[in-house]
């Protein structure tokens, strides 16, 4: 079966690279890995990495959840609770 292939955190190209992905605590629970293609240039036409950011403005529905996303899920209408305590990772490419 040989070895594993060598991914990349992509995570780690982050501006500030202690950047929360939860809403509510201070931590990375998410990643998104790649292929070490996408670092690292090859000759012709090839898919590269643009950016890396945590989208924490993203809301989705209502107001942000903060803490009544846990303590409250089951009394928050439908159109106040947001799809996720999580926010979004946005990971633009471009093709060079």
């Amino acid at each position: 079966s040989g070895p594993s292939p060598r991914m990349v955190d992509l995570l780690s190209y982050l501006p500030d690279r202690q950047t929360p992905t939860h809403l509510i605590l201070p931590r990375q629970f998410d990643r998104a890995f790649a292929s070490p293609s996408l670092i690292e240039d090859a000759s012709g036409l090839d898919w590269d990495l643009r950016s890396v950011q945590v989208i924490q403005r993203g809301i989705v529905r209502g107001r942000r959840d903060g803490e009544a996303h846990w303590s409250r899920r089951r009394e928050l209408p439908v159109e106040e609770f947001d799809l996720s305590d999580h926010y979004p990772v946005l990971i633009e490419l471009q093709l060079k």
